[in-house]
């Protein structure tokens, strides 16, 4: 039934549900980071070499309900859109990403992943009425100072822009306004790690309304860590229809199908993983685990580190300043196919704990990220 595009009827809801994602005080002082202990749990790798994954969809920063409210009234009022779009800009000021970078960034160093996938990498600008600029916050520039600043050694591997959307904001002093997303999707590699044969693309199949298209798609790499080489892929697939979601799915694992290195596919796939709470997964998740002639492993049901429990990854409230976590399904996920042998699984969810949260007790993300410690033959 689908073309190259699926047209839905909810213009300007869904149009500005993409341009804004998806006062207690943290214990720890501004210069400390979250205290997960990564070397606590160490079994042996059978003599298998490592490799250390990250996947993180780290979340523009602003809740959407007042303007699918405001964009949902018939007739549409625009001053009201346009105010709801102020409020929510306002509150992806107040969820800081500098700040939300910084703890990022500290997970990274407590670990040293060798590749990082990450997902809602943003570039925000804001614009007068005449398209001056006024204001701009570069997600991927903002992290990778925060790395730089830890003396970490992170190069960008593979990017992919996927939606470029701009809407109108009405100020509280009535001043007309722009603000713009441009969503990207981003793999950063450790610097001993040797990068080759880089892929990205969009999928045919994707969100199309009425005067915006929303493209997702995928970085797929070659990635040469010792002396093994494996197909690193980073992916976000749609969230709002699982049509779409099943065809994007469909259509990367057609690309990832002739690949001969063993396959580390990590990402937010928006598809329920089982969990104790989750009896049924989702339609992709059986699609990519059961529904394929070369199925692909969820690392997770091999982990053998006991106390990081379901693996639960979303959500956080939006304003990310809920007092405790409330993560109730995992659908970031960490998949591998193509390996002769598994080894020991060490992996952990990150920003789950309450000592995980930022200097003024934020969460880093409305998503919890996943790192694990693979040994792959």
């Amino acid at each position: 039934m689908y073309s190259k595009k699926l047209n839905i009827l909810f213009v300007l809801a869904l149009a500005t549900l993409m341009v804004f994602a998806c006062d207690k005080q943290s214990p720890f002082e501004p210069d400390q980071g979250p205290t997960v202990d990564f070397g606590a749990y160490s079994p042996e790798s059978n003599g298998l070499p490592a490799v250390d994954v990250m996947t993180w969809n780290i979340y523009v920063g602003a809740d959407v309900d007042k303007i699918v409210e405001a964009a949902a009234q018939d007739p549409p009022d625009p001053n009201a859109v346009m105010k709801a779009v102020d409020i929510a800009y306002k509150e992806l000021l107040a969820t800081n990403f500098e700040e939300r970078a910084e703890t990022i960034a500290k997970f990274i160093a407590d670990r040293k992943p060798h590749l990082i996938g990450l997902q809602e990498i943003s570039l925000i600008q804001r614009f007068s009425a005449e398209f001056i600029p006024l204001e701009s916050f570069d997600y991927l520039e903002i992290l990778q100072n925060k790395l730089a600043g830890l003396g970490l050694d992170y190069k960008l591997a593979g990017k992919l822009d996927n939606a470029d959307v701009t809407l109108p904001r009405l100020t509280d002093d009535y001043q007309l306004e722009y603000v713009r997303l441009l969503d990207s999707d981003v793999v950063l590699a450790r610097g001993d790690v040797e990068i080759a044969d880089v892929e990205t693309a969009h999928y045919q199949y994707y969100l199309s309304i009425p005067g915006l298209d929303i493209p997702r798609g995928y970085v797929a790499m070659s990635a040469t860590i010792g002396l093994r080489t494996y197909r690193f892929v980073n992916t976000h697939l749609e969230s709002a229809v699982e049509e779409l979601r099943l065809a994007q799915a469909a259509e990367l694992a057609g690309v990832l199908g002739g690949v001969t290195l063993p396959i580390i596919m990590v990402g937010d796939f928006n598809t329920y993983a089982p969990t104790p709470t989750t009896a049924d997964p989702g339609t992709v998740y059986k699609y990519l685990v059961n529904g394929l002639e070369e199925p692909y492993t969820d690392i997770w049901l091999n982990n053998q580190v006991g106390n990081e429990g379901a693996g639960y990854t979303a959500p956080h409230d939006s304003d990310l300043r809920n007092p405790v976590p409330h993560l109730d399904r995992r659908i970031d996920l960490i998949l591998l196919r193509g390996a002769n042998q598994i080894g020991p699984v060490q992996a952990f969810v990150l920003g789950d704990d309450l000592n995980e949260r930022t200097s003024s007790g934020m969460w880093p993300s409305d998503h919890a990220g996943v790192f694990a410690k693979l040994h792959i033959k």
